[in-house]
């Protein structure tokens, strides 16, 4: 992944939106930005002069395939097939120039203390998926433009690995260890749901829930709301 593209995704995740302004044919084009008060610290700000003739080439780039995308766009009927917003138009970008890349991947760990019934944490979690049709969406090219399609239904299996045995410190090592192979896992994003759930059974009363999102279908807010409703 280039430097450029790391930094573009940083200020995805930020909430900060990049867009070019042009103001004819004849003149190069004018890069824009808006962030959320406080997100565009210094050290941004600096990243963002030093490399901001290689952003706005990212964004040309990207401008001329979306331009050349609109002349084919057609009405779909609504079944599931949907454009895409302008937060999900970039990562989706950024994804197409480098297939498999994780950077995208958001993972959260949590610690559920007392007895856990799996079964019911499953159904919960597929309930919720249920709800919110975002959970449920892949994103594929069709008639040359990029959409996100909703599945009816999904089904996810929850995993679960039994750590019981091992001392606690080798089971804080091992949790470790598949909280970073959960950051490295490369999502399709057009063939699976965008969601992987994972319990590390520690003990009887003590267990660490992991979700991994990718950033296409999550953002800070839709997290905690998940979270709120699982709770």
């Amino acid at each position: 992944m280039t430097v450029i593209e790391n930094l573009l995704s940083d200020l995805s995740r930020l909430g900060i939106k990049l867009w070019l302004e042009y103001s004819d044919s004849t003149q190069a084009p004018r890069l824009k930005c808006r962030a959320p008060e406080g997100a565009l610290n210094p050290a941004l700000r600096d990243q963002l002069q030093q490399h901001k003739i290689a952003i706005i080439e990212t964004l040309q780039q990207w401008d001329k395939y979306k331009n050349q995308a609109v002349e084919t766009i057609v009405k779909f009927p609504r079944e599931g097939n949907y454009s895409l917003s302008f937060a999900q138009e970039r990562l989706w970008f950024l994804n197409q120039l480098n297939p498999g890349d994780t950077n995208y991947n958001v993972v959260h760990n949590f610690r559920i203390s007392g007895i856990l019934n799996v079964s019911i944490l499953e159904q919960s979690l597929n309930e919720i998926i249920r709800r919110h049709e975002v959970l449920r969406t892949t994103f594929f090219i069709k008639k040359g433009i990029p959409i996100q399609a909703i599945a009816p239904g999904l089904n996810l299996i929850l995993s679960v690995v039994d750590l019981q045995s091992l001392p606690s410190q080798e089971q804080l090592t091992q949790t470790e260890q598949f909280i970073q192979a959960e950051s490295q896992y490369a999502f399709d994003l057009s063939q699976e749901i965008l969601l992987r759930a994972t319990v590390l059974h520690l003990s009887e009363h003590l267990h660490i829930l992991l979700l991994t999102f990718h950033h296409i279908i999550t953002d800070g807010w839709s997290t905690k709301v998940l979270l709120r409703e699982l709770g």
